[in-house]
C-alpha cells in the first residue's frame, strides 16, 4: 500500500483487518496512476 501510494496511486482504503471477509482476512486498497482498483490481501488461515 505503501509503495503504491509513493509511487503515484491513491488510497482506496487502508490497510487493516477485513472481519467481514473472514478471519484472519487483512487488506488494503488503491488505485494506480492509470485508474485501476488494486485490492492487495493477506489471509492467515491459507497456507501454500
Amino acid at each position: 500500500h505503501a509503495a503504491g501510494l509513493a509511487r503515484g496511486g491513491s488510497d482506496e482504503g487502508p490497510p487493516g483487518p477485513r472481519p467481514h471477509y473472514g478471519d484472519g482476512y487483512y487488506g488494503a486498497y488503491l488505485r494506480d496512476p492509470d485508474g485501476n482498483k488494486v485490492h492487495v490481501v493477506h489471509r492467515a488461515d491459507v497456507r501454500p
